[in-house]
Formats: structure tokens, C-alpha cells, sequence
């Protein structure tokens, strides 16, 4: 117990022997009424318990300090007649803050703004309480200042950003931030790398199908299952192959000003080889001779010569080729053979077509 507590119960007891004394009335209610505090426009008002009556306690609440006798109050404190009480509203001023941050592959920087209004409050007033939690309340906002341009620009200074910045996106976010009402808390995008335009690369485009046998086009009359799929052969002439040239590619740049390179563009292998011929501009390749086009390493050659090793039959399907065509068996019932040059066939030709 303080000295001064010690004091008020010494007080105590004294003019409550001297009301037993003169006979007055000792009730329960008379001896036990305990101390309050009153709030009025900011002050504090400390009414002393009578009799055994406790002395009032005050508690800091929401948005306010409370000092006894100068010191602050973390939790509650128990106040004596002589003690000095005072609360003060929390104020909160207007407060706009700026962070960057940049994309972990440096092609996106945001900003995050954080705005939050000015508050100011006051201490509600509050009769006879004998444990007192002051809290403060709302008098009026102030709405948060925007950041200017200036101020975005800065901040992304130095956070490191310096290339791909949005005039638009800068003023889009000042724009935001004053038509809010209150507390703004957002992230917006405002700087942008340029990426990086990749080179094309030469590549070849082939006009005729590599392998030997292909799918043959269904026509608008009967199918002839015979003839499902066809030998890959070209006439005389045919353009076989193009050399596309190449495209250089474009560096690219991040937020942060670094290069972002690119590669030469990779060139493409075209040759002329035997059955076909190379124009003059180095990227045309056409048949000299009718016969199998195909594709080896780059080279574009015509076979002129097919060779049928046994019979023509429904497991071969019909011969149409441009060059010549060598069989070493026969030909067998319903086959068809056709050729643009010389046919050779080993054996004989029973009920079949042979064109040559």
C-alpha cells in the first residue's frame, strides 16, 4: 500500500469512529460505497470511496493513453484521491506510403501504395464508474494525400527500375488513390520490359512426300481398293523444295535496363543431287527428271528407276510412277503398271494394264 492510500484509510476509519460516535448510521450501503471516476470534456474527476468502499480503477482502451501522477498506464492502475489522472486521444495523421517490387524475371514492376486517412478522436465522457476502460472515439476523417507522379518515379528509381515505365499506368494509380474513399491498400502495374524477339530460323519446305508409298486422295467416283495408296513420284519440272531465309532476331530488355540477347539465326541445308537441279537464286530446287523425290541430309535428289522385286499384285497396289519401273516378276489379274519411261517386266502379264 502507498503512503497516500495508507493516508485515505487512516481517513477512513477516523470518520467512521467519529460517526459511531455520534450515532449515525452504519448500514452496509454507507460503509462499503466505493470510489468513481468521472470523464467530462477530456478531464478526469476522482470521487474517494467511503467507508470500506474500494478505490476506482482505470484501464487504457482502443485509441487512447492514460497517465497516472505523469506516468503512463500499460493495464489498469487503482486511483487515490491525490493521484493525477489524465486520457489523450490517439490521433492518427494522414499517411502515404510507396513499395516496389519487381517479377522474378525482370519484365513486370509494381508498385503497392498504401494510403490511410488522418483520424481525429476524442474522449467520450463517462459518469461514476468504479472500473473505468476509457476508449476514444471518431470525431472526423481527413482523407490520404495521393502520390504524385514525381513521387512513383522516385520510388522506382530506387528500387532499380529504369526502362518500360507507363506514363499512363503512373497517372492511372494517382487517379485511383484520390477517388478513394478511405483506406486504399493496392498493387498496380507500372513498368513493363521489352521482350525479346526470337530470330527465325532458314528452313526447308518440301513439296512432295518423303517416303516411298503414300496415302492416294479419294475422288468422287468408285474406290478402287487396289489402288488405296500411290508411289511419291514428281514429273519433270516439279518444284521439289524452298530454302526460306532467315530472320534476325530483336534483343529484348528488363525494367531493371539489362539486355536480353538473342542467338544468330541457324541455317538450313539445300542441295540439289542427282534427278534435280538448283535455280539461280540458291533456294529453288526442281525435278530435271520424272521419278521418286527424296530428302537425305539436305539433298533433294530424283530417283528415275522403280524396282518391284516379285510380282505386281494386290499386296504391291497399282505401279503409276514418271520414270521407269523395273519388275522382276509379272504382273498379275486387274493390276495396273503406267509409267512416263521404259517398263521392264520379268515375267508374264495376265488380264492387267501395262502403260509405258
Amino acid at each position: 500500500v502507498s503512503v497516500a492510500q495508507a493516508r485515505v484509510i487512516v481517513r477512513s476509519l477516523d470518520a467512521l469512529l467519529d460517526d459511531l460516535a455520534a450515532g449515525a448510521d452504519t448500514s452496509r450501503d454507507v460503509l462499503m460505497q466505493d470510489g468513481t471516476l468521472t470523464v467530462r470534456d477530456g478531464c478526469v474527476r476522482v470521487t474517494p470511496p467511503s467507508g470500506r468502499g474500494r478505490h476506482p480503477v482505470i484501464r487504457p482502451g482502443r485509441n487512447v493513453r492514460v497517465f497516472v501522477n505523469g506516468r503512463p498506464v500499460e493495464r489498469m492502475q487503482v486511483v487515490t484521491p491525490g493521484d493525477a489522472v489524465r486520457v489523450e486521444a490517439v490521433d492518427q495523421e494522414p499517411r502515404t506510403t510507396v513499395g516496389v517490387h519487381v517479377a522474378k524475371d525482370r519484365m513486370t514492376a509494381y508498385v503497392t501504395v498504401v494510403a490511410q486517412p488522418g483520424v481525429r478522436r476524442r474522449v467520450p465522457d463517462c459518469q461514476g464508474a468504479a472500473d473505468l476502460t476509457v476508449h476514444a472515439v471518431t470525431e472526423h476523417t481527413t482523407p490520404p494525400s495521393p502520390p504524385t507522379v514525381d513521387q512513383l518515379r522516385r520510388a522506382l528509381a530506387e528500387a532499380g527500375v529504369v526502362h518500360g515505365i507507363s506514363d499512363a499506368a503512373l497517372e492511372e494509380v494517382v487517379r485511383r488513390v484520390e477517388s478513394a474513399a478511405g483506406e486504399v491498400r493496392e498493387t498496380f502495374p507500372v513498368a513493363f520490359g521489352t521482350p525479346a524477339e526470337p530470330p527465325v530460323d532458314e528452313r526447308v519446305e518440301l513439296f512432295f512426300e518423303p517416303a516411298q508409298r503414300v496415302k492416294a486422295e479419294a475422288g468422287d467416283g468408285p474406290v478402287d481398293l487396289l489402288g488405296l495408296y500411290r508411289l511419291s513420284t514428281v514429273e519433270p519440272g516439279r518444284l521439289l523444295a524452298v530454302k526460306h531465309e532467315a530472320r534476325e532476331g530483336r534483343p529484348g530488355r528488363t525494367v531493371t535496363g539489362k539486355d536480353i540477347l538473342v542467338r544468330k539465326p541457324r541455317p538450313a541445308v539445300l542441295k540439289a543431287g542427282e534427278g534435280a537441279r538448283m535455280l539461280e537464286d540458291g533456294r529453288h530446287v526442281v525435278a530435271a527428271a520424272g521419278g521418286r523425290p527424296t530428302l537425305v541430309r539436305g539433298v533433294v535428289a530424283v530417283h528415275p528407276l522403280h524396282m518391284v522385286n516379285g510380282d505386281v499384285n494386290p499386296a504391291t497396289g497399282h505401279v503409276d510412277f514418271h520414270g521407269d519401273v523395273h519388275v522382276t516378276g509379272g504382273v498379275s489379274d486387274s493390276m495396273r503398271v503406267r509409267a512416263g519411261g521404259a517398263v521392264l517386266i520379268g515375267r508374264g502379264v495376265s488380264n492387267a494394264r501395262v502403260e509405258a
